[in-house]
């Protein structure tokens, strides 16, 4: 009855009773169970803790609902109810079944905590944790039959165990971390401290928005001009208030706001050191700097002071420009030829005319620029100067140069002289030359005349012809000598920043093997590689470096810990592919542990090539100069408008009579020491000079000095140029200064041999005029055809003399100062109608007209004027096709009339126009060489306007012809 009632029972038993046949199995139906199995299937049943049983010879399992959950969503349930464990649970057979016998041996209950069992659920295997109570069950004799398992599933209660000790041992390992990383932070603030200390380059922080100082450098402060007391602090602006008005205030907070870096490469700065304000160049770079948040915090600053080499460039440039100048502007022709190929490197506007030839011929060879030296002795001259290295000199020598596609005979005194390096190797040849053909000619001509004036009066008929070539060989007595012109990341990419935007070229190398650690992009360029060399060993990265001093004086900095400073070293870099020679101002900079102990080596470098071989120019510039002013003999002046300062060299001072070294100025010794007559005009030549628009800066000019300590008179020649700023403003004045007393004494005996000649012919032929014009009154009474013809000719060729005569006088009156201006007001239109009207009396083979002209009344010397439009109208007469018009103009401009004579003519050459209006000179042509003239019509034209404060010039083009233009002051209130 109890077996049945227990039987009838719900649960997990009646299920039990119809999910198999009991009978098939070996433990039979209920009612053959032991008391002590039904006890233990009642209290698995009913219990609400997983359990189940192992019973019998087969271990046959059964469990409750409490245990179901664990088995999982699968097939198994509930068919292996009743099965054999080892067939229920294959999987865990092996774990479970030595526990199971060790129970049913022993009777002993046992006790297995947290037990890894793999359970097949939810269609796979799983692992999970149980905790088993295993206790026997007796069968009615006493015997253990079976095994009651009380279990709980433990794997959230491990799982979650392990996941604390994992995170217990990742907080260690954290721990652990964090204070690796603040020990390395504090390593790397120290490294950083000690890389801004010991930096060979100005570094500075400032934190917050007041740029507060809370690092800076001794290079720093040294750059400064201030004390780490003064900045400390304190903000910068307030610690260096000259850099409020320089808009260093705008650049902070650029930077600081936006995040951006700024750098300047050789910015102008006034910085206050000691009392006063000096003007530094600097390179230099802002750079933001975070906190752990990634706000901007604070600035690094990291600058270098480049003012030696900016000023040392501006010094180079100065005297470079200096150099040019001084050959360019320089009265002589000097020209540098250099190399054995003899290349012409650099020539001035005076060699170019000497030679005729245009700049291109600057870069190229002697032989190819001047083909027509091939069959004369001047290249051979000239390779061998270079070739010895002794100089070659030669007075009046003879040379044909090729002038407009012909020959032109001319002498020359010249110099060759070789321009050597520091080892005493020729470089260079510098050729000065000095045309002297006027001169050589004179002397030739000056012989023709005497000869020509002891048998003038024996030879009254050849007297005119004998004349005019005898004046015609005078003209070319001109000399013509010119002058010589994360905490953690943000400490180490703070640091690496440092490298990286520093504006010089910087390297880290770690250990004795110079590992490259960090290089930023400006020491790649220097060295030519990209960024794939980081992490190699500087003697792999550049092999270049092998036979070179530079790695054994890193391996000397790293086991000294000194550091090494290098100035202009020469390196040897290989850039794509190409080993290039570059110099350096360069630091090896130890970085040493807490221990002191060399761990990196900081590498700074500074290009300083161009600085280097500018110097090595500027040297061979300024030798060059030195032998050029040698050479010619000249002396130099250097005037300083700004500061008003003047300098002359040994030279310049000589010739001024001077033989002290002081300082000079431009009252007490430059005017001071001129002739008297002179110092009036030079000082408002000057004066002109200075003004832009009307001298363009050029100067040239002759005067007498009279020495201030021998009180010998000197006559001089200076050239010079003045520069200008921006504003037009004049700021230099150089130039350069070369005696010529000598050739103005022989000038000067010249015109009074001339003078006095000129008036020793005025008496015969004052005479034969007289005795012409008695016979021609007498061959009119006698209607003599024949006679009145030839005495007509006659009295024009005593005419022509006789105006000869009155120029060559005029020439000597008026370089004597004896020339005097009869100054009144007359009409010019009535003048020029006169003189017009006077020469087509004796000129009827053009047609000469006046376009009508407003009238004017100038204030001028009448019969001087006439003789300056005479004088055009006569050239235009002369050197134009018979039959066609010469135009003369006069047409009022403002507060000047100007008066022009144009022709139909053969048109002048540019390279004669610039001489045109110089005493003597004549325009050499085919067709000129039959017309007579000596050169000092013009020459007395042009002296004549310029006294009077006018101004005359030409315009032509050669074969078209040329138009003469002078102009005159018109009289105040007068027209």
């Amino acid at each position: 009855m109890h077996d049945n009632k227990f039987l009838e029972r719900g649960g997990e038993m009646g299920k039990l009773t119809r999910s198999f046949n009991w009978q098939e199995t070996k433990l039979g139906g209920p009612e053959t169970w032991p008391q002590s199995l039904k006890t233990t299937l009642s209290i698995i049943l009913n219990s609400s803790f997983p359990m189940f049983l192992f019973w019998g010879a087969d271990l046959i399992c059964f469990y409750n609902d409490a245990y179901r959950p664990s088995l999982g969503n699968n097939g198994k349930h509930p068919s292996i109810l009743g099965m054999p464990a080892a067939e229920a649970w294959p999987e865990i057979w092996h774990i479970i079944k030595p526990l199971i016998d060790q129970v049913l041996a022993g009777g002993e209950a046992t006790w297995s905590e947290d037990q890894l069992i793999p359970i097949y659920r939810n269609g796979k295997i799983e692992d999970v944790y149980w905790t088993f109570s295993f206790s026997p069950v007796s069968d009615e004799s006493g015997s253990p039959a079976g095994v009651f398992v009380t279990c709980t599933e433990t794997t959230g209660k491990v799982v979650a165990y392990q996941q604390l000790e994992e995170n217990n041992r990742q907080l260690a390992l954290a721990v652990e971390a964090e204070m690796l990383a603040q020990k390395k932070i504090k390593e790397n603030e120290r490294n950083l401290h000690l890389v801004i200390l010991q930096a060979p380059v100005a570094i500075a922080i400032f934190r917050g928005a007041d740029y507060v100082v809370e690092i800076v450098n001794p290079l720093a402060l040294e750059l400064w001009g201030r004390k780490a007391q003064d900045v400390l602090n304190r903000p910068i602006l307030d610690a260096m208030p000259e850099l409020r008005e320089q808009g260093i205030k705008s650049l902070l907070d650029q930077v600081y706001e936006t995040g951006e870096p700024f750098s300047a490469i050789e910015l102008p700065v006034q910085l206050l050191r000691g009392k006063q304000l000096e003007t530094a160049y600097i390179n230099f770079v802002y750079e933001a700097l975070y906190d752990s948040d990634g706000k901007i915090n604070g600035l690094i600053t990291i600058g270098i002071d480049v003012t030696q080499q900016v000023l040392a460039r501006k010094k180079i440039e100065e005297s470079e420009s200096r150099f040019r100048a001084m050959v360019k502007h320089a009265p002589v022709a000097i020209a540098v030829i250099k190399g054995a190929d003899l290349i012409f490197e650099l020539i001035n506007d005076e060699m170019l005319k000497l030679l005729g030839k245009p700049s291109s011929i600057i870069g190229k060879p002697y032989a190819s620029a001047l083909p027509e030296m091939q069959s004369q002795p001047y290249l051979k001259r000239l390779e061998e100067v270079y070739t010895s290295g002794i100089a070659h000199r030669e007075n009046e020598a003879f040379a044909l140069l090729e002038h407009d596609g012909r020959l032109i005979e001319g002498y020359y005194n010249y110099i060759y002289q070789p321009v050597k390096d520091d080892d005493g190797a020729t470089i260079a040849v510098m050729a000065v030359a000095i045309d002297v053909t006027m001169q050589v000619k004179a002397r030739q001509r000056e012989r023709e005349l005497n000869e020509q004036l002891t048998s003038m009066n024996n030879e009254l008929n050849t007297t005119n012809e004998e004349l005019i070539q005898t004046n015609e060989e005078i003209y070319q007595s001109q000399e013509s000598l010119l002058q010589l012109n994360d905490t953690l990341t943000e400490s180490e990419a703070r640091f690496r920043s440092i490298v990286r935007q520093a504006p010089v070229a910087m390297s880290i190398l770690e250990g004795r093997n110079l590992i490259v650690a960090t290089v930023n992009d400006m020491m790649l360029d220097v060295w030519g590689k990209t960024d794939w060399i980081v992490g190699l060993p500087l003697a792999m990265a550049l092999p270049e470096l092998a036979g070179q001093p530079f790695l054994q004086i890193l391996d000397d900095v790293y086991t000294s810990g000194k550091a090494y400073y290098g100035t202009e070293a020469k390196v040897t870099i290989e850039h794509n592919g190409e080993l290039k020679d570059a110099y350096f101002n360069f630091v090896y900079y130890p970085l040493k542990d807490n221990d002191k102990v060399t761990d990196f080596i900081m590498v700074v470098a500074n290009d300083v090539t161009e600085q280097v071989l500018a110097r090595h120019d500027i040297q061979e510039a300024e030798e060059h100069l030195r032998m050029a002013t040698l050479a010619a003999e000249l002396g130099t002046f250097d005037m300083d408008l700004v500061n008003g300062t003047l300098d002359w060299d040994s030279r310049c001072r000589l010739l001024f009579g001077i033989s002290h070294s002081d300082p000079v100025t431009y009252e007490k010794d430059f005017l001071q020491g001129l002739h008297p007559d002179d110092r009036e005009r030079i000082d408002k030549i000057i004066s002109d000079a200075f003004v832009k628009e009307i001298s363009n800066g050029d100067y040239d000019v002759e005067y007498r000095t009279v020495g201030a300590e021998d009180k010998k008179q000197r006559w001089i020649r200076a050239k010079g140029k003045v520069m200008f700023n921006d504003d037009d403003k004049p700021v230099r004045f150089i130039g350069s200064v070369l005696e010529i007393t000598n050739q103005k004494e022989n000038e000067l005996r010249k015109n009074d041999f001339i003078g006095m000649v000129s008036h020793e012919l005025k008496t015969p032929l004052t005479s034969l005029k007289g005795y012409v014009q008695m016979l021609h009154i007498k061959a009119k009474k006698q209607e003599d055809d024949f006679a009145i013809n030839a005495l007509g000719k006659v009295e024009t060729q005593v005419n022509k003399m006789s105006a000869m005569i009155n120029g060559f006088l005029n020439v000597t009156r008026l370089e004597s100062g004896k020339i005097y201006l009869n100054e009144q007001e007359f009409k010019l239109e009535s003048l020029v109608q006169e003189v017009i009207e006077e020469t087509m009396l004796t000129s009827a083979s053009h047609d000469i007209s006046l376009v009508p002209c407003d009238s004017v009344m100038v204030y001028a010397d009448m019969d001087k004027i006439e003789h300056v439009i005479s004088n055009l109208l006569s050239n235009a007469v002369k050197y134009s096709p018979r039959g066609t018009p010469i135009t003369v103009k006069c047409e009022v401009m403002g507060n000047e009339v100007q008066v022009s004579v144009s022709d139909e003519g053969a048109g002048i050459k540019p390279n004669d126009i610039e001489r045109l209006f110089e005493r003597y000179y004549r325009v050499e042509t085919t067709e000129s060489k039959h017309i007579s003239g000596f050169g000092i019509g013009l020459y007395l034209s042009a002296e004549i306007i310029q006294r009077h404060n006018g101004k005359i010039w030409v315009k032509s083009e050669f074969g078209k012809g040329s138009t003469f233009y002078f102009t005159l002051p018109i009289a105040t209130g007068k027209q």
